[in-house]
C-alpha cells in the first residue's frame, strides 16, 4: 500500500467507513484507488491494502476501459469531467451485484458508493410477478393458458432462459408445454424422482442452474414444473421459495380448471336432465307442480297447466303466492296458500289423493281438478322436492252424473221388463218352436206361411203377411190373422216397392216399427184404418233384402217391448232359414255345375281319343256333334261354313223335324243370317229361346238354338248349331249353366282339334317335300359323283402327260400347272358337295354332348394351323346338349375355323365362345374381331358355293357355313350371322333344351 496515495481522515471516519456493508471506494483523478471498504475489496478478490494506488481499471473484473460496462464507464466518466455526482443502478451478473450505484467528487477524483439491492429488486419483481401471475391464471379459461402463463412469467420474473411443464401419464412424464430452452439434460436427475419431492430439486450443473418442482402430491400430481437458469445466475431462497410458489399456483390453478371442466360437464347433463325432464312433463296429460324444501318455491311446471287451468305456468317463491290460483271449497270459501295440497304436503309431510277442488279459470269458466301431492326424497332419504299433479275431472264427474241418471232409468225400465218377462217367455216360446221347424224345413213357402203363423199367434191380435218382391212390387204371399177382404185384394195384387213403408227397411235392413197408424203420413194409412201400428222386419240373405215379414195390430197404436221382442226374433229366425235354403240351392247348383263340368271333360277326353285316330275335319266335326247330342235333350246338330254369299254344311247329325228347313239348309242360307252371321263376327256363342227370338217363330218344333263359332288358329272357320225339339207337354225351355258348359267346352275342343288336324296336315306334307329334295340331292351327288369324277381325271392325267412331252416350254408348263389346279378345286369341290349332300341322309346318332369339351379339342386341331399367330381365346361356360356329336364337332369346327381364317389381318385375334339358356332352346355364340361382312349381305353366308371375299384374299369353297346350317337344322335349331366390315362377325346356332 502506498502511503502517499492513502486518503485521510477524521479520526473515526474510516472506522465508520470500514464498518459499511456497502462497499465503498475512491480514487483519486488518475483513476488510483485511495480508499477501498471491505465490502469493496471483496468484489474485486483482494485485500484493502493491496488495492491502494492501483488503477481501477487494472482491479476491478471487468471494467478495463473499453471492458467496462458502457453505461457504468460514462457514468464514471461523467462525474470525474463535469464534477457533479450522478445517482444510477448497476446489474452485473459476472459481480453477482445488482446495486444502486451514488458516484460523486472526492478531491480530484471520485468516490464510488455501491448499495445492493438486488433483493429488494427481486422481492418487487417477484411481488409483481407473483400478482400478474395470480391475475392470469384466475382469469385462465383452460389448462394450456394457464401453463403457458406460468412459464412465461418465469421467464420475466426469474431470469430462466427456458421452462417446461412435464404432464403425468400412464407411460410416465411427457412434455406439455415449452418456453425458450426447456429441455432436461440428460446428464440431470430422471424427473419421476421430483414427485415424490415437495420442495423439489434445485441442482447446478455446469453453467446452468436447473429447478424442477412437482404439481401437487402423490395420486393428485398433475406433473412436474422445470427451470433453466443460465450465466452462473444463483437462485436463493427466496428464488426458489417463489418457483415452489409457481408450481403451487398452478397446481391450484388445474385443480380449479378441472373442478370446472367437471362442473361445467355436469351443469350440462343437468341441463339436459331438466330439459329431458321438462319434456317428459309437457307430454303428460296431467298438470304438474314441483317445488323446493323447505319454502315450497315452486321451481317448474308443464304445458299442461295453462290447458287445464287456462293460464301458463308461473313460479312462486314460497306458500304465500299458492293463493294466486283460484279455488273452492265446497261451501264456496277460496283456498288459501297453505290449504293447497302442495303447501300441505311441503308444511307436513301429508301425501293427498285425489281431492277435487273447483277451480275458477282466467275466462270466469268453472272446472273440477283432481289433485294428488306427494313428497320426493333424496338418495339419503331426505325429504328434497314435492310434486303436486291435477287433472281436469269435470267430463268425468258430468259423465258419472250421467251415468247414474242412466242407472236410475235403467233400474226402472228393468222392472218395467220384470213385469213383461212372462209374456217374453211365450214369445221366446214360439220362438223356439217356430226354430225347430226352420232347422228342418227347405221349402221356403213352408217357412213363410209358418212364421206368418207363429208370429201372429204369438202377437195375439192384428194379421201377419209375408211379402215377395215382384218387379216394381212388394206382393203378399202366406198371411195368416184377421185381414179385411179388401186389404187381402189390395196386398196380394201388391204395393208399389218406392213406398217408404216397404222402401226403408228394404234399403236399411232394418226393421221398420210405425206407430199411431191412423194419424201416421204414410200413404197406406187412409186405406187401412182398421190397424193402430204396423211392423215391417226385411228378410235378408247374403246381404240382400228377398222379403218383409208384416204385422198389423188392431187393438194397439204402440209396439211394447215384449211385441217388439217377438217381432225382431221371428223375422231373425226366418232370415238365418232363408239364408240355410238359399246356401242348400247354391250347393244344389254346383253340384250341377260340377257334373257338367265333369261331363263336358269326359266329352273332351273322348274326342281327343278319336283325334289321335282321324284327322279328316269333317269327321272330327261329325264326331262332336254326336257327343254333344249324346248329352243334350232331343234335338239336332249342323255345321256350316260360309262360302261366298251363302252357308253350305259340312256336316249334320240328328233330323231337322222339318223337310222344309231341311231343303233350306241344304240349299245353303244366305250369308246374312242372324243366327249364323252374329256369332260369326262377334266371336260369341248366341243362345236362344222360342218365344223371345224372333227367328225361331218359324220353327215351331224348336225349343231352344245355340250358334257357337268354330276358331282355327285365331280365325272363325265355321259355325256349329245345336237346337232342342219342343217336348210334347212342355214349350220353349232356356239353355241351362250345365248345358252351356257342354256346348262352349266340346266347341273349343273341336276348334283345338281341327287346328292339330291342319298342322299334321301341313307337317305331312313338309316331310314328303323333303323326302323328296333329300331324294334329288342324293340322286345330283351320285350323278356327280359318277359323271364328273372320270373327265376331271383324264384332265388331270393328260396335263400330267403334255407336261411330260413339252418340258422345256415354259409357256406350256403355265397353262398344264392351270389345268392341274384347276382339276384339283374341281375336284375338291365336288367332293365338298358330296359331303354336304350325305349330312342330310342317315339317323342322327344323338347322345349328350359337352361343348365345352368340342370347343377345346378343335382349339388342339387349330392351335397347329395358328403357327406364331397372337389369339385371345375367351371361352364361357357352355351347356351339354343332346345331338349327333360327329355332325356338332363339324358345326364347331367349321365356325370356330372360320373365325381363325377372317381375323388374321389383326395383330391380335379376339375369339369369344359362349352360351345361353332361353326359353326351351340353348344359344352358343362365336363372335371374333375379323374382317366382318356387309349386313345386307347375311342371307348369302348360308347358301352353298357363295362367298363373299375374293379367293386369293381368304381359301375356302363355301361350303362350310351351308353345311353348319344343314346341322342345325336336322337338330332342330337356327342358325344366324350378324356383323359389320372391319368390326367383326357374330355366328349364333340354336338347340333344343332336352
Amino acid at each position: 500500500m502506498n502511503p502517499d496515495l492513502s486518503l485521510s481522515f477524521q479520526p473515526g471516519a474510516q472506522t465508520l467507513l470500514d464498518g459499511l456493508l456497502d462497499p465503498l471506494f475512491v480514487v483519486d483523478g488518475q483513476w488510483r484507488y485511495t480508499y477501498v471498504n471491505p465490502p469493496a475489496a471483496a468484489l474485486v478478490g483482494r485485500p484493502p491494502e493491496d488495492l491502494l494506488g492501483r488503477v481501477l481499471w487494472s482491479c476491478f473484473p471487468g471494467m478495463r476501459p473499453g471492458a467496462l460496462d458502457p453505461d457504468l464507464e460514462s457514468e464514471f466518466r461523467r462525474v470525474m469531467q463535469t464534477r457533479q455526482g450522478q445517482q444510477f443502478e448497476l446489474s452485473s451478473p459476472a459481480l453477482a451485484l445488482w446495486a444502486e450505484v451514488w458516484a460523486f467528487p472526492q478531491g480530484d477524483g471520485l468516490a464510488v458508493h455501491f448499495r445492493n439491492v438486488r433483493e429488494s429488486k427481486l422481492t418487487e419483481a417477484r411481488r409483481g410477478a407473483l400478482l400478474e401471475m395470480t391475475l392470469t391464471l384466475a382469469s385462465a379459461g383452460c389448462a394450456q393458458d394457464a401453463v403457458q402463463a406460468v412459464l412465461r412469467l418465469s421467464e420475466a420474473a426469474l431470469g430462466a432462459s427456458g421452462g417446461t411443464v412435464w404432464r403425468q401419464e400412464e407411460d410416465g412424464l411427457v412434455p406439455w408445454q415449452s418456453v425458450g430452452d426447456g429441455e432436461w439434460p440428460a446428464q440431470a436427475p430422471p424427473l419421476a424422482g421430483v414427485l415424490a419431492q415437495p420442495d423439489g430439486l434445485f441442482l447446478p450443473l455446469g453453467t446452468l442452474t436447473l429447478a424442477a418442482v412437482p404439481l401437487g402430491l402423490g395420486e393428485q400430481a398433475y406433473g412436474v414444473l422445470t427451470l433453466r437458469f443460465g450465466g452462473g445466475w444463483p437462485l436463493g431462497a427466496a428464488e426458489r421459495g417463489f418457483v415452489r410458489l409457481l408450481a403451487a399456483q398452478l397446481a391450484q390453478t388445474l385443480d380449479r380448471l378441472q373442478a370446472a371442466e367437471t362442473s361445467a360437464r355436469a351443469l350440462a347433463e343437468l341441463g339436459q336432465e331438466r330439459a329431458r325432464l321438462s319434456a317428459i312433463l309437457d307430454q303428460l296429460p296431467a298438470a304438474v307442480w314441483i317445488a323446493e324444501l323447505p319454502e315450497g318455491r315452486i321451481i317448474t311446471g308443464n304445458r299442461a297447466i295453462e290447458r287445464i287451468l287456462g293460464v301458463p305456468f308461473v313460479a312462486s317463491q314460497g306458500i304465500g303466492e299458492y293463493s294466486e290460483y283460484l279455488g273452492f271449497h265446497p261451501d264456496g270459501r277460496r283456498y288459501q296458500g297453505h290449504e293447497w295440497p302442495l303447501a300441505r304436503t311441503v308444511l307436513t309431510g301429508e301425501c293427498v289423493e285425489n281431492e277435487e277442488i273447483e277451480m275458477q279459470r282466467v275466462d270466469g269458466t268453472r272446472s273440477f281438478v283432481q289433485y294428488s301431492s306427494a313428497l320426493i326424497r333424496d338418495e339419503r332419504g331426505d325429504p328434497d322436492l314435492a310434486v303436486v299433479t291435477g287433472v281436469d275431472v269435470s267430463e268425468l264427474r258430468e259423465l258419472r252424473h250421467r251415468l247414474e241418471q242412466r242407472v236410475e232409468t235403467r233400474t226402472r225400465d228393468l222392472l218395467r221388463r220384470n213385469e213383461e218377462l212372462a209374456a217374453e217367455t211365450a214369445a221366446l216360446q214360439a220362438f223356439a218352436n217356430f226354430t225347430e221347424l226352420v232347422g228342418q224345413e227347405t221349402e221356403r213357402g213352408v217357412l213363410t206361411r209358418a212364421a206368418a203363423s207363429v208370429l201372429q199367434h204369438a202377437l195375439g191380435e192384428g194379421s201377419t203377411g209375408y211379402y215377395e218382391r215382384a218387379g216394381d212390387l212388394w206382393k203378399q204371399g202366406p198371411w195368416a190373422g184377421d185381414m179385411t177382404p179388401g186389404t187381402l185384394a189390395a196386398a196380394q195384387e201388391g204395393f208399389p216397392a218406392e213406398l217408404p213403408l216397404f222402401a226403408q227397411p228394404a234399403t236399411t235392413q232394418q226393421p221398420l216399427f210405425v206407430e199411431d197408424w191412423r194419424s201416421s203420413d204414410h200413404a197406406l194409412a187412409p186405406h187401412t184404418p182398421e190397424y193402430g201400428a204396423i211392423g215391417i222386419y226385411p228378410v235378408t240373405v247374403q246381404g240382400h233384402t228377398v222379403g218383409q215379414l208384416a204385422a198389423g195390430l188392431r187393438e194397439k197404436t204402440r209396439w211394447n217391448e215384449r211385441d217388439r221382442a217377438v217381432f225382431r226374433a221371428v223375422g231373425r229366425a226366418l232370415s238365418l232359414a232363408a239364408e240355410r235354403v238359399e246356401l242348400a240351392q247354391m250347393l244344389s247348383v254346383q253340384k250341377d255345375e260340377l257334373a257338367a263340368r265333369t261331363s263336358a271333360l269326359e266329352a273332351f277326353a273322348e274326342l281327343g281319343r278319336d283325334l289321335g285316330l282321324h284327322s279328316d275335319p269333317q269327321r272330327l266335326v261329325r264326331r262332336a256333334q254326336e257327343i254333344l247330342l249324346a248329352r243334350l235333350p232331343a234335338g239336332y246338330a249342323l255345321y256350316s261354313e260360309p262360302e261366298e254369299d251363302s252357308w253350305h254344311v259340312r256336316a249334320q247329325v240328328g233330323e231337322l223335324g222339318s223337310a222344309a228347313w231341311q231343303a233350306e239348309v241344304e240349299a245353303g242360307l244366305p250369308a246374312d243370317t242372324p243366327h249364323l252371321a252374329v256369332p260369326w263376327q262377334s266371336g260369341e256363342p248366341l243362345y236362344q229361346t222360342a218365344g223371345e227370338e224372333p227367328g225361331l217363330d218359324t220353327l215351331p218344333h224348336i225349343a231352344a238354338r245355340a250358334a257357337l263359332p268354330v276358331r282355327v288358329g285365331g280365325a272363325p272357320r265355321g259355325v256349329l248349331v245345336v237346337a232342342l225339339f219342343r217336348q210334347e207337354a212342355g214349350g220353349a225351355r232356356p239353355w241351362t249353366r250345365t248345358e252351356r258348359v257342354i256346348l262352349e267346352t266340346v266347341t273349343q275342343s273341336l276348334g283345338l282339334a281341327l287346328e292339330r288336324a291342319e298342322g299334321q296336315r301341313a307337317l305331312a306334307a313338309q316331310q314328303r317335300q323333303l323326302e323328296q329334295a333329300n331324294h334329288d340331292l342324293e340322286a345330283f351327288a351320285s350323278t356327280v359323283s359318277h359323271d364328273l369324277r372320270a373327265p376331271v381325271r383324264h384332265m388331270g392325267s393328260f396335263a400330267g402327260m403334255l407336261r411330260r412331252v413339252v418340258p422345256e416350254d415354259a409357256r406350256a408348263l403355265r397353262y398344264v400347272d392351270v389345268i392341274e389346279q384347276s382339276a384339283a378345286r374341281m375336284n375338291t369341290l365336288i367332293e365338298s358337295l358330296l359331303t354336304f349332300a350325305r349330312l342330310g341322309t342317315g339317323e342322327l346318332q344323338k347322345t349328350d354332348v359337352s361343348l365345352n369339351a368340342l370347343v377345346e379339342a378343335v382349339r388342339a386341331e387349330l392351335a397347329s394351323e395358328t403357327g406364331e399367330r397372337q389369339i385371345d381365346w375367351r371361352v364361357g361356360p357352355l351347356p351339354v346338349v343332346r345331338g349327333d356329336v360327329t355332325l356338332l364337332r363339324q358345326v364347331v369346327q367349321n365356325l370356330l375355323g372360320n373365325a381363325v381364317k377372317y381375323s388374321r389381318t389383326r395383330d391380335t385375334a379376339v375369339l369369344e365362345v359362349w352360351g345361353e339358356t332361353a326359353g326351351h332352346e340353348h344359344r352358343i355364340h362365336v363372335r371374333d374381331n375379323g374382317v366382318g361382312f356387309e349386313p345386307a349381305q347375311h342371307e348369302r353366308l348360308f347358301e352353298i358355293f357363295k362367298r363373299l371375299h375374293r379367293p386369293e384374299d381368304f381359301e375356302g369353297e363355301g361350303v362350310g357355313l351351308a353345311s353348319v346350317q344343314r346341322i342345325v337344322a336336322r337338330h332342330g335349331g337356327r342358325v344366324w350371322a350378324e356383323g359389320r366390315p372391319s368390326e367383326g362377325a357374330t355366328f349364333t346356332f340354336t338347340l333344343p333344351v332336352a
